[in-house]
């Protein structure tokens, strides 16, 4: 019949599937062998979710057909669903570790395209293993040394960051897949500092099958655990409660950017000093007005500002290639938002302190100043109270 109506092969019914779709689900080897031999374009249908047989054999663990399948068609390794995912993708969300270690093998020695490709949530195979907290999985996707470790999903996440949020994996797993990722190049992206930050799992696993009855262990394998999204809490709740997080950006990010730009203002500052310089003498190039106690002040403030300044940014280094703790990130981070307040007081006290000295004793400057204290002591307070506000929901 096959050789009589070859196109009857590529015919799709409602649900999108093929012949080719129905052999490979029910583990037919020698039916696809049949079918590709006068039909190889077969393999490439896909049904109304975008998966073709290569992606159900994978689901299915039918290593046998996976087999076949890429003895007639080497390329269809790179085919992807709708939501962007590979035979890889599925065969890693359903937990098919011998699916996983075929197209490995498979792909030994092509290009890495399939190993590190992307869905449209921008997770990688080791993406949606570490957030399934498969040790097996994740240890024969490292042992590759073609995987790019550092791969960042569509919310700033490295696989690093999703596994050092892990609640599973016991502790000697966790520091041997760290490591493992160390030595392919991951590490935490910034975006571990963004609150309510989620690893997301694809919605891939909605089934593409036509109703059928199915085996008990069929219905066991297609079930997996919901897995909850994983929050990223690394500065306190405290520091932008009242608003909605959400709204702003992110506070890790504006607090570098902010420290990064008054160290360059108080870099400046020091070589555009208030007053001219001395001309002639044995002082030339010397302020005229560095014998003034409101000289010194400036000199000192701004040396703090700088000092200050360039210590967040340090932190905020500090946070991203230290130890790979969640207490020494959050402290790092914590000092750096102390750092980076502590040097905008000592830089507008540096502006104040200049002004007053060119200007003198006027109205202006004194308004300016008390402006200035009741500002950053208005921003305290609004601190402690939001703290004192957190504990306060915390013990209802």
């Amino acid at each position: 019949m096959v050789k009589k109506y070859p196109t009857a092969v590529e015919q799709q019914d409602n649900f999108g599937w093929t012949p080719v779709h129905c052999a490979a689900h029910f583990g037919l080897q020698d039916v696809i062998n049949l079918f590709l031999t006068y039909r190889k374009s077969s393999a490439y249908k896909k049904d109304k979710e975008g998966m073709s047989a290569f992606h159900l054999a994978s689901k299915k663990r039918q290593v046998g057909i996976m087999e076949e399948l890429i003895t007639f068609c080497p390329d269809i390794c790179e085919s992807s669903t709708s939501n962007g995912q590979t035979a890889l993708h599925v065969a890693v969300t359903r937990r098919q570790k011998k699916a996983v270690d075929c197209l490995l093998k498979e792909q030994a020695g092509s290009n890495v395209g399939v190993l590190n490709k992307k869905d449209t949530d921008g997770n990688t195979p080791l993406h949606l293993a570490a957030i399934l907290e498969d040790y097996e999985i994740l240890s024969m996707l490292l042992n590759d040394k073609r995987l790019e470790g550092n791969a960042v999903n569509k919310d700033g996440l490295t696989a690093m960051n999703i596994i050092l949020s892990c609640k599973e994996l016991q502790e000697p797993q966790k520091s041997d897949i760290v490591a493992k990722l160390r030595s392919v190049g991951g590490f935490p992206s910034l975006k571990e500092q963004l609150p309510e930050r989620t690893a997301k799992m694809p919605d891939i696993i909605e089934t593409t099958e036509k109703p059928r009855p199915q085996s008990e262990d069929d219905n066991k394998e297609d079930k997996l655990p919901n897995k909850k999204r994983k929050k990223f809490w690394v500065i306190p709740e405290s520091l932008y409660v009242l608003g909605n997080p959400k709204n702003i950006q992110r506070p890790s990010e504006v607090d570098l950017r902010l420290a990064t730009l008054i160290a360059t203002i108080t870099f400046a500052a020091a070589f555009q000093v208030p007053g001219r310089y001395e001309s002639d003498g044995p002082y030339m190039g010397l302020p005229i007005l560095r014998h003034k106690f409101l000289f010194k002040a400036f000199t000192i403030l701004d040396s703090l500002a700088l000092g200050f300044s360039t210590s967040s940014i340090f932190l905020h280094f500090l946070a991203v290639v230290g130890p790979n703790k969640t207490d020494c990130v959050n402290y790092a981070l914590i000092i750096a938002h102390v750092t980076t307040y502590c040097s905008m007081i000592a830089m507008v006290t540096t502006f104040i302190s200049a002004a007053s000295l060119v200007w003198g004793n006027s109205g202006g400057v004194t308004a300016a100043v008390c402006a200035f204290f009741a500002a950053y002591v208005s921003g305290f307070l609004y601190i402690v109270l939001a703290k004192w506000v957190d504990k306060v929901s915390e013990t209802k």
